[in-house]
């Protein structure tokens, strides 16, 4: 799941750049409808639940080591 989720992330952030609408001079953002989506809030959202999901492998054996 946690490849799935980067692979779908990048793709948004490579697509906005060829299909994403212009606002303040900016290509960054997606116009669905009413609705306007910034992938790069996404891709925060993801980057927490991938390293969310890494650390929780770790289990007993998390060091700071593994944190730095």
């Amino acid at each position: 799941m946690v490849n799935t989720l980067e692979l779908v992330l990048a793709l948004l952030a490579g697509a906005v750049l060829v299909v994403g609408s212009v606002h303040r001079n900016i290509r960054a953002w997606f116009d669905i409808g009413p609705i306007q989506i910034q992938p790069a809030e996404l891709a925060k959202l993801g980057t927490i639940v991938v390293l969310a999901a890494y650390l929780g492998t770790l289990g007993d054996r998390l060091r700071l080591r593994h944190l730095i």
